[in-house]
Protein backbone atom coordinates (compact mmCIF):
# COMPACT_ATOMS: atom_id res chain seq x y z
CA UNK A 1 0.00 0.00 0.00
CA UNK A 2 1.16 3.26 -0.80
CA UNK A 3 2.35 5.89 1.47
CA UNK A 4 1.55 9.81 2.13
CA UNK A 5 3.80 11.19 4.35
CA UNK A 6 3.27 14.34 5.80
CA UNK A 7 5.78 16.95 7.25
CA UNK A 8 3.64 19.36 8.61
CA UNK A 9 1.04 19.29 11.32
CA UNK A 10 -1.31 21.69 10.11
CA UNK A 11 -2.02 20.12 6.97
CA UNK A 12 -2.09 16.30 9.08
CA UNK A 13 -5.12 18.00 11.58
CA UNK A 14 -6.77 19.52 8.29
CA UNK A 15 -7.01 16.19 6.54
CA UNK A 16 -7.76 13.84 9.95
CA UNK A 17 -10.55 16.57 10.32
CA UNK A 18 -11.98 15.38 6.87
CA UNK A 19 -11.83 11.57 8.15
CA UNK A 20 -8.56 10.60 6.68
CA UNK A 21 -7.19 8.22 9.41
CA UNK A 22 -3.66 9.00 10.63
CA UNK A 23 -1.91 5.25 10.19
CA UNK A 24 1.36 5.98 11.26
CA UNK A 25 3.12 9.05 13.25
CA UNK A 26 7.14 8.54 12.68
CA UNK A 27 10.00 10.65 13.95
CA UNK A 28 11.54 12.55 11.40
CA UNK A 29 15.04 12.34 10.27
CA UNK A 30 15.95 15.43 9.71
CA UNK A 31 14.64 17.27 12.40
CA UNK A 32 14.54 14.37 15.34
CA UNK A 33 11.93 17.10 17.50
CA UNK A 34 9.69 16.75 14.57
CA UNK A 35 7.54 14.10 13.42
CA UNK A 36 5.82 13.26 9.78
CA UNK A 37 2.33 11.57 9.97
CA UNK A 38 1.87 8.86 7.64
CA UNK A 39 -1.90 8.39 5.48
CA UNK A 40 -2.54 6.33 2.86
CA UNK A 41 -2.24 7.57 -0.36
CA UNK A 42 -5.32 8.08 -2.57
CA UNK A 43 -6.62 10.32 -5.25
CA UNK A 44 -9.01 11.61 -2.08
CA UNK A 45 -6.36 12.35 0.04
CA UNK A 46 -4.23 14.26 -3.18
CA UNK A 47 -7.65 16.62 -3.57
CA UNK A 48 -8.14 17.13 0.11
CA UNK A 49 -4.38 18.54 0.10
CA UNK A 50 -5.33 21.06 -3.03
CA UNK A 51 -8.13 22.28 -1.45
CA UNK A 52 -5.41 22.65 1.50
CA UNK A 53 -3.28 24.57 -0.66
CA UNK A 54 -5.77 26.81 -2.45
CA UNK A 55 -7.48 27.70 1.07
CA UNK A 56 -4.25 28.57 2.62
CA UNK A 57 -3.41 30.90 -0.57
CA UNK A 58 -6.72 32.82 0.05
CA UNK A 59 -5.63 32.92 3.92
CA UNK A 60 -8.23 30.78 5.29
CA UNK A 61 -6.30 28.35 6.56
CA UNK A 62 -4.19 30.64 8.38
CA UNK A 63 -4.45 31.21 12.34
CA UNK A 64 -5.26 34.66 13.22
CA UNK A 65 -3.23 36.80 15.18
CA UNK A 66 -4.46 37.95 18.17
CA UNK A 67 -3.38 41.58 19.94
CA UNK A 68 -2.57 40.65 23.37
CA UNK A 69 -3.24 43.90 25.36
Amino acid sequence: MKECVIHYQRLAGFLMQRGFVLRELRPNMKFPHLHVFVFRDSDEIKQAMADFSGNAQNGRNVSPKTDIT
